[in-house]
């Protein structure tokens, strides 16, 4: 079984006889396939390293979020240092990923020659996840690829001003980053919805998670007081967005280019691991790149019970959330164009995920 075929994808519909607002739906072929597998099991290195390999795109986050859930539900402290500077070297790697390579190659520009050091630094995260290692100098190395490149030219390093110089960098840097970022501007006029972000550092939040994180449907239609929620770069950096006037990317994109540029220079947008337990069993919320990444246990004899793996794609492609929300916001009238626009604006969300475009064409 590949892990694409474990982990599933989403199917994106667009039927032009319906009036402009309603033309999109989603459905997602996700499932608990991963969780399943490792049920009943012991919470072991190997099992660990199955798990990172599963989940080749987000290794550190998936790890730490299973190790995690498994010290709280044990009452151990969960191990956050290590972890935590996994799991922002990835977060970093992911954005870069986005800017060096996906985002091009949707727009229609040049690939960017750096993109090629990606694969070498995954490679080194993807062993660190496996055996312990010079975590800060993964980090470091990652940070120098980021201020070489789409940071080019910041100044700051994890100051109050580091957001509006990441703003001035989209009109001032490298020639080729700065045609990036005016291509990038037409992605999407308005690329937020009203659909509230999942904003976990609340107690509230968490309680609520716990006590709702093992019902039935949750994994498939994740919810919070009765309702979808997004949960992406935007919900860790709105709060410290609100003081620039004019943003000069779509917001989602520059939340991205704003957290690469305060983790590259030392800054922690947000708690990186958050757990709840209660009586053998715990939730560990990780925010990753992509959202938040929940995994919740019930330890039983050493063994692991009744998992559950909460993706950010789940809480962002509901049927009735944020992603649905945007495509139903293109002006595209023919399918051609519909799926041009829908492809980039997905990548606002999640440039990874396994995603198909289908016309609806006919009625009953």
């Amino acid at each position: 079984m590949s892990a694409a075929m474990a982990i599933g994808s989403v199917e994106v519909f667009f039927d032009g006889a319906q009036p402009a607002g309603r033309r999109a739906s989603l459905h997602s072929t996700r499932g608990p396939m991963v969780a399943r597998l490792i049920e009943g099991k012991a919470p072991s290195e190997e099992l660990c390293r199955l798990v990172g390999m599963i989940y080749a795109l987000c290794p550190a986050a998936q790890v730490s979020a299973l190790r995690a859930a498994v010290a709280a539900a044990r009452g151990e402290s969960p191990d956050a240092g290590v972890s935590a500077r996994l799991v922002r070297a990835e977060t970093m790697l992911e954005h870069l990923r986005l800017f060096l390579m996906e985002l091009p190659a949707a727009l229609g520009l040049p690939p960017f020659p750096e993109a090629r050091a990606l694969g070498a630094l995954r490679a080194r995260l993807a062993a660190l996840v496996r055996a312990p290692g010079d975590a800060q100098a993964l980090e470091r190395d990652i940070s120098r690829l980021a201020r070489d490149t789409v940071l080019a030219g910041l100044p700051g390093t994890g100051d109050a001003k580091i957001l509006t110089q990441a703003a001035a960098l989209c009109g001032g840097s490298d020639p080729r980053f700065s045609r990036l970022f005016e291509a990038a501007r037409a992605i999407h006029a308005e690329d937020t919805s009203a659909v509230p972000f999942l904003e976990t550092e609340s107690d509230a939040v968490r309680a609520e998670l716990f006590a709702s994180v093992w019902t039935e449907g949750f994994t498939a239609r994740p919810a919070l007081s009765g309702g979808p929620r997004q949960t992406h770069a935007l919900s860790r950096m709105a709060r410290l967005m609100k003081g620039l006037d004019k943003l000069p990317l779509p917001r989602l994109l520059f939340a991205r280019l704003g957290e690469l540029a305060c983790l590259a220079g030392g800054a922690l947008p947000a708690p990186t691991v958050q757990t709840r337990a209660e009586a053998g069993r715990a939730i560990a919320i990780v925010q990753c790149a992509r959202g938040a990444l929940m995994t919740a246990v019930r330890m039983e004899d050493g063994l692991i019970r009744e998992p559950v793996i909460v993706a950010p794609t789940e809480w962002n492609f509901h049927p009735a959330g944020a992603a649905a929300h945007l495509l139903n916001t293109l002006a595209a009238g023919s399918f051609e164009a519909f799926e041009r626009e829908a492809r980039r604006s997905l990548l606002l969300f999640d440039a990874c995920i396994p995603c198909s475009i289908t016309e609806i064409t006919s009625h009953a």
